[in-house]
């Protein structure tokens, strides 16, 4: 891999970036790699290109990166996405190699995957390029040199990553019936125990409370023999009493 000073001699010889418009203090080189900046930003659905934009939770964009490479045939390299992205929650989907011998501009296709909105602007450094000398020249790739964003990219992406709003307000809806058959079923299952249960905790609370009634009936009668005992019990003692008072008069005499 090749390190800082390195980067710099292949920089300046122009065997990593087309010079033609720029010069080499314009690029960031870090100490094993070097900075790949936004030049345009596509929205999908949209024709007019953007120089920053917001990026909605689930929203793709594809950039257009500003470095036209044009690598020599024994250079190759690997691009990665920055820190900044991954720890925002936005993913870069086509991060990978750069044969020997391309010719271009690279675009990148982005995806917030956080619930935060993100903001992109012109020359922000969303991505890494680690180079490498092969062990030998190659014969190169073999495409053409690309200058601008294929149309049939653009029209292939959905602003909405893979289409999951759609997706899932489809799945919602299928998830939402199944479930309204399920709670209606459950439903009636209620209505009919209720329905069931009514009726016998009736019969067992009329039984209860004619029970009851019997019950206090009883224990009135109870009551009411206790009290004519309690009656005749005093008038056999007032009855006692007074004959004993008899006798002893009697005796007095």
């Amino acid at each position: 891999m090749l390190a800082e000073s390195e980067l710099n001699s292949e920089l300046r010889s122009g065997k990593i970036f087309d010079l033609t418009d720029t010069n080499v203090s314009n690029f960031k080189v870090q100490p094993s790699s070097i900075d790949l900046t936004v030049k345009l930003i596509h929205v999908p659905g949209k024709k007019k290109t953007k120089k920053s934009h917001e990026i909605h939770p689930g929203e793709t964009v594809i950039l257009e990166i500003n470095e036209i490479f044009s690598l020599s045939s024994d250079i190759s390299g690997i691009v990665f996405p920055k820190n900044t992205l991954s720890k925002n929650g936005i993913i870069m989907t086509n991060p990978g190699h750069v044969d020997p011998g391309y010719k271009g501009i690279l675009t990148l296709y982005l995806v917030n995957m956080s619930k935060e909105t993100f903001s992109l602007r012109e020359k922000d450094a969303v991505a890494r390029l680690l180079l490498f000398k092969t062990s030998s020249i190659t014969t190169g790739y073999k495409g053409g040199s690309v200058s601008q964003v294929d149309e049939d990219q653009l029209t292939r992406m959905d602003k909405d990553f893979a289409g999951l709003n759609t997706r899932m307000k489809v799945e919602f809806r299928k998830t939402l019936a199944k479930w309204s058959v399920s709670l209606f079923v459950f439903a009636a299952l209620i209505i009919a125990i209720v329905g069931m249960a009514v009726p016998i905790a009736f019969t067992l609370t009329s039984s209860y409370w004619d029970n009851t009634k019997d019950l206090k009936q009883s224990i009135k009668q109870q009551e009411e023999k206790i009290e004519n005992l309690n009656k005749e019990i005093a008038l056999l003692h007032s009855r006692e009493s007074k004959e004993n008072a008899t006798i002893v008069k009697k005796s007095t005499k």
